[in-house]
């Protein structure tokens, strides 16, 4: 019953791209149609499945760490690893729930050693939410940062070609690794997948 009244609290939290609610009912525990159907639009819509065994969210074709899944208001000053926290993550429209990928911040620990301290929400992007990514220009509808397992890094000490190249012993043979004029955008996707958008190369 818990579990099912987290998940209902967690639709209640969240809205689709034209700003309806994943669930609009009673937080009560019982996992009836209306807690259903909002599950299954939220997945759809943010690209998880649901782990047969767990029950627990995961993205889609990420093999074995789960996103871990934060309220804003309630563990927003927790530390997730010795530098940042969960409020450094959280969607920048202010959104309570918060998705975490439990790689991004060992790779933003990493990235920091030559970037110096920054904040993936504060100077960049993290975690968004379907409805705000719809509000940026240029975002992919399908965006990793709403799967929770991507975040915007913006040059500070380091170059962009430095993080990227530091990038890219952190992803290895997989994940998302994207060169800008700012900085880079780095993920956790299962495949491959490389870019360089900036103007002047």
């Amino acid at each position: 019953m818990e579990k099912i009244k987290r998940r209902q609290r967690l639709l209640s939290f969240l809205s689709d791209a034209d700003g309806r609610f994943y669930y609009d009912g009673p937080v009560d525990g019982i996992d009836g149609p209306g807690t259903q159907a909002g599950a299954e639009r939220f997945l759809k819509d943010y690209g998880f499945q649901v782990q047969a065994v767990t029950g627990e969210l995961q993205p889609t074709g990420t093999e074995g760490l789960n996103v871990m899944v934060f309220s804003l208001a309630e563990d927003g000053d927790k530390f997730v690893s010795p530098h940042f926290r969960v409020r450094e993550f959280a969607c920048n429209d202010g959104s309570d729930v918060v998705l975490i990928h439990p790689i991004l911040p060992v790779w933003a620990e990493t990235l920091r050693t030559i970037n110096g301290a920054f904040s993936p929400r504060y100077d960049g992007s993290a975690y968004r939410t379907v409805s705000y990514n719809a509000t940026l220009d240029g975002a992919a509808s399908k965006s990793k940062h709403c799967q929770g397992i991507a975040m915007d890094v913006h040059a500070k000490n380091a170059t962009a070609r430095e993080l990227y190249d530091l990038g890219l012993t952190l992803v290895g043979d997989a994940g998302g690794l994207g060169l800008y004029d700012w900085g880079i955008h780095i993920d956790c996707r299962p495949i491959k997948s490389r870019w360089d958008y900036r103007k002047d190369k």
